[in-house]
């Protein structure tokens, strides 16, 4: 299953850019972080065709937000998990169970809302079934990991 990711930094001004994307790539589930949308934003204005849209907008301030684009051939349904700014579903695909989650943590983001969120991200994952895959993708904000060697580095 291919899959598609990207910080869009505002998704309403990029859908056409994303339905192209996503009709000459393949992908079966595309995820997005910092959509910026809001409530007042329909999901009739974003949608990508054959695909459906799960989103959760952030409720204070601006930015943020994450949405989850899964191709209508793909059985799907939202996974509930109350943390700001993470998309969560749940698909089957050739009898295969798969969790894809779509997390963003904003920069600012104090140590003691940082742990809160990797507490209900845990719990969440810990409630899938033993055999449910998992596809965890996202802007996670972390300038001091290095992802390639799998160490944090310190400043001086």
């Amino acid at each position: 299953m291919n899959v598609f990711y990207t910080n869009a930094n505002d998704l309403r001004n990029k859908i056409g850019e994303l339905q192209i994307t996503a009709k000459s790539s393949g992908c079966k589930v595309l995820g997005i972080t910092e959509t910026k949308f809001s409530s007042d934003i329909l999901d009739a204005e974003v949608l990508v065709p054959n695909f459906t849209l799960y989103r959760v907008d952030r409720l204070t301030g601006e930015g943020g937000g994450s949405c989850i684009y899964v191709h209508n051939s793909v059985r799907s349904h939202e996974i509930l998990i109350n943390v700001p700014d993470c998309a969560c579903v749940d698909l089957t695909l050739d009898s295969i169970n798969i969790a894809v989650f779509v997390v963003y943590r904003a920069p600012s983001l104090s140590f003691n809302k940082c742990k809160l969120m990797l507490d209900k991200l845990s719990v969440a994952i810990n409630k899938l079934a033993p055999d449910t895959e998992l596809i965890m993708m996202g802007d996670f904000n972390l300038p001091d990991v290095s992802w390639d060697l799998g160490v944090v580095k310190c400043p001086d």
